[in-house]
């Protein structure tokens, strides 16, 4: 717990230092705390399928992001967990060490605009606060922000917004989550991921006779007249419409940087589940349903509307403390558990007496983290156990 603390965040946001420079172990302990959630994260990158992690974007938007939330309600004092998903800020990260000359992709066109605004051609100059670089030394809510004045003639209606907006969610409603879950489409890979990242739960999370009354054999989607298909879609396309109102849109055809925007509604809701295509979905509130089977049996659908309101109604439940602990049991002792449901007639799980014990022990410690919020406490009543103490007694 020591070494823990050595990374911790202080008031400005910075771990320990001696003499101006960041405490090197501290350092280490950071950064791998970081390079590891980003590796819990099923969409770690920008997402290739909608033209990749462009340039610019990179410049804009952190990719370890959505990982920083997760480890600052893990290092800084007093910060609830339920936070990474209910944060309305995002994270940024503050570096030391950083680099003595820019990034190739900061001036890949050499003699032009690095960064522009407005229609092309010709495209004014904007000159938009990038990420640092350089070795981590701390994180800090993010409140850069970034307006832009000019965009391209069709979306004008965005001109002097944040392109740096965080919509709020904690990790799921970050820029750099968005780009990492687009496919250029919709936003089910957003749905599918967000149920791994925030609950360690892999679709399908609902049991055929969850769906039979979501079947419908006269519908025009063909993956709406089969069980099969909607024990997956029943939980991916009710939750993505959290997410029906965010507009992909570009500072300038030249340069191509993207951001998120909200829309504004100007439809009236519509009732779940659509029979045919919706021509003015986008433009209705962004009503959601969440639907799954927690690792008890318990078949839970939460509505609400809008990404904050998804947030709340995520850190109300225990899986999301449970997927906590699941995590940080692996991490620190190397034993996964199977949070599955474990009620399922027609698909019984199979443990044996000790990955029984080990799922009721992963299961107690995520209603704890619940109940006191901290990940800290989380972290030491696992180096506390038995389990971590004695690992080859098998206790």
């Amino acid at each position: 717990m020591s070494l823990l603390d050595q990374a911790q965040l202080g008031s400005d946001g910075r771990i320990p230092s001696v003499g101006g420079v960041p405490d090197q172990t501290g350092h280490k302990i950071l950064a791998t705390l970081v390079q590891y959630h980003r590796s819990q994260l099923e969409s770690p990158d920008f997402n290739a399928a909608s033209g990749g992690a462009r340039l610019r974007e990179m410049d804009l938007f952190d990719a370890n992001e959505p990982a920083f939330h997760f480890v600052y309600s893990l290092l800084k004092p007093g910060e609830p967990y339920s936070n990474v998903v209910m944060r309305s800020s995002g994270i940024r990260a503050i570096r030391y060490t950083a680099r003595t000359t820019p990034r190739t992709r900061r001036v890949v066109d050499s003699g032009a605009i690095a960064y522009s605004q407005g229609p092309g051609p010709t495209p004014a100059a904007w000159n938009p606060t990038l990420i640092e670089t350089g070795r981590i030394a701390g994180l800090v809510p993010d409140t850069v922000v970034n307006q832009i004045d000019t965009l391209e003639t069709n979306v004008a209606q965005y001109q002097g917004r944040n392109t740096n907006s965080h919509f709020g969610g904690g990790f799921m409603g970050s820029q750099a989550y968005m780009l990492a879950t687009w496919n250029n489409t919709n936003f089910r890979i957003w749905a599918k991921d967000l149920m791994a990242d925030a609950l360690c739960k892999d679709i399908p999370v609902l049991r055929s006779i969850d769906v039979l009354q979501a079947v419908k054999p006269t519908s025009s989607f063909a993956w709406r007249q089969g069980i099969s298909c909607m024990q997956c879609h029943e939980t991916m396309d009710p939750l993505s419409a959290a997410m029906r109102t965010q507009g992909l849109i570009r500072a300038s055809p030249v340069n191509d940087v993207r951001f998120w925007v909200a829309r504004n509604t100007d439809r009236p809701s519509a009732p779940y589940p659509s029979m045919s295509p919706d021509p003015d979905y986008s433009r209705r509130p962004p009503d959601f349903s969440l639907k799954y089977r927690s690792f008890d049996g318990t078949l839970v659908e939460l509505n609400g509307t809008g990404i904050p309101a998804l947030g709340q109604a995520l850190a109300n439940r225990d899986d999301l403390y449970v997927c906590a602990a699941k995590r940080y049991f692996r991490f620190l002792t190397g034993i996964d558990t199977d949070l599955r449901d474990d009620s399922d007639p027609l698909n019984p799980l199979d443990l044996s007496p000790s990955e029984k014990k080990y799922r009721s022990r992963v299961i107690e410690l995520g209603r704890q983290l619940k109940q006191d919020q901290s990940a800290r406490e989380l972290f030491k009543r696992i180096i506390s156990s038995p389990t971590f103490i004695y690992p080859d007694r098998g206790v």
